[in-house]
């Protein structure tokens, strides 16, 4: 780089160009004060059943007013298919859920709708709803760079809750050769990849940096965001926004 260059005019075109280029993407998600719905999805590829409940959670995409994900539990691998998205920490989830809703038992597939058990024939979901529900505002802003280092940080407008942050994936496929899905291709969108939380809001502000994996497809992952009442597992509020171009 030679700056000397700029008596023939070349320095303020170069000066324009670094201002221009941004050091990092940034992306933000604004929940508003109507109500986002967050639905869980405790699913495993080891379950026969399943496969219908992951295209029902698919089927959701783009729709408003709900946020999906897809937890892929480890008890059914013993059955002779790993799933590979499956996490222990998963589990342990649902069964927490699961005891916080009155449960002595977990299955798949479940539904839980901000926090509790949810069936997809218990009339139309509430994201469909013509009835406006107000809450508290929860916001999201993403910085990344171009490195695998991604920084979260958001607000949080109500007086009690918890911040958890969940990274999921779209568009993966597994084709399964033993258990009882043995000969099919599975297809899977929102599988969560990393839950982060509890986190706890200081002044309505909170920040967490995320490592993401090298075998994730960058433009499918999404970051959802969703504050929890402590003391019954309540969701409170959603919100959430792709990954942004680096």
């Amino acid at each position: 780089m030679h700056i000397t260059h700029a008596r023939y005019g070349l320095f303020p075109i170069l000066l324009a160009t670094l201002v221009a280029e941004p050091v990092a993407a940034a992306c933000s998600a604004d929940s508003g004060t109507q109500r986002q719905h967050l639905l869980e999805l405790y699913t495993s590829e080891g379950c026969s059943s399943c496969p219908p409940a992951d295209r029902y959670l698919s089927q959701l995409k783009g729709e408003a007013g709900v946020w999906p994900l897809a937890f892929h539990v480890d008890y059914w691998d013993h059955l002779g298919w790993p799933d590979r998205f499956a996490q222990p920490t998963f589990s342990d989830r649902q069964r927490s859920a699961s005891r916080q809703n009155g449960s002595r038992f977990v299955y798949t597939p479940q539904f839980v709708l901000d926090g509790r058990d949810w069936r997809k024939g218990w009339g139309k979901p509430p994201w469909r709803t013509s009835g406006r529900v107000t809450a508290d505002r929860l916001t999201l802003r993403l910085e990344q760079g171009e490195t695998s280092t991604l920084t979260a940080h958001g607000t949080w407008a109500g007086r009690t809750g918890q911040i958890f942050l969940a990274i999921s994936e779209n568009n993966l496929h597994s084709q399964v050769a033993t258990g009882e899905n043995a000969g099919r291709r599975l297809n899977h969108d929102f599988v969560v990849r990393q839950l982060h939380g509890p986190l706890s809001p200081l002044n309505g502000h909170f920040s967490h940096t995320i490592q993401l994996r090298p075998g994730w497809k960058r433009h499918d992952l999404v970051l959802t965001a969703f504050a929890v009442q402590p003391d019954d597992g309540k969701v409170l509020q959603a919100v959430g926004t792709p990954l942004c171009r680096p």
